[in-house]
């Protein structure tokens, strides 16, 4: 594995190596490797069973490794929960949208990590603007979806306008 440190490897945002996950009975990871450079798109292929959902899920702060390291801009990083990998800017949103309908896409997005105010409550208006911005910096090509609209609500967006704003609008 190379080095996150050396010059050509700067554009390196996120290393896992030798990645192991067992559950009982079961070998989910052995020695998995991952890098993931900034501004390129990376997939995770593999059969049902391959281990996919697992390694998404100790990088996102669900499960713990049992063994291996993960690097997050050079430094290590051993995330025991969800929310200090979203703190980290680490979010997964999964395949099975569980969306809740009476939220907007944008809200949908940003649950339990909503932008607040000075006075502690949500920012609706810098919520929906997090979107916008993201979506007029061509950041994703779901957000140039013409039937994407983050600031309307997930029960009167089309099926695929949902599942490509939310799938779009987390990342980071």
């Amino acid at each position: 594995m190379e080095s996150v440190a050396s010059p050509e490897n700067n554009d390196v945002v996120l290393q896992a190596a030798g990645i192991c996950k067992s559950f009982p009975g079961v070998c989910a990871l052995d020695g998995v490797d991952i890098t993931v450079r900034r501004g390129r798109l990376n997939a995770v292929l593999g059969e049902n069973g391959a281990g996919k959902s697992t390694l998404m899920n100790i990088l996102a702060g669900v499960f713990l490794t049992d063994a291996g390291t993960v690097k997050l801009i050079g430094k290590p990083v051993a995330f025991r929960n969800p929310r200090e990998a979203q703190s980290a800017g680490i979010s997964i949103i999964f395949q099975e949208l569980n969306l809740v309908p009476g939220l907007s896409i944008a809200e949908n997005i940003f649950i339990g990590r909503e932008p607040l105010n000075r006075l502690g409550l949500v920012d609706y208006r810098r919520t929906i603007n997090l979107c916008g911005a993201r979506r007029s910096a061509g950041d994703t090509a779901a957000f140039s979806h013409r039937d994407f609209s983050s600031d309307r609500w997930c029960g009167t967006q089309p099926t695929h306008g949902k599942a490509r704003g939310v799938r779009a609008g987390g990342l980071e």
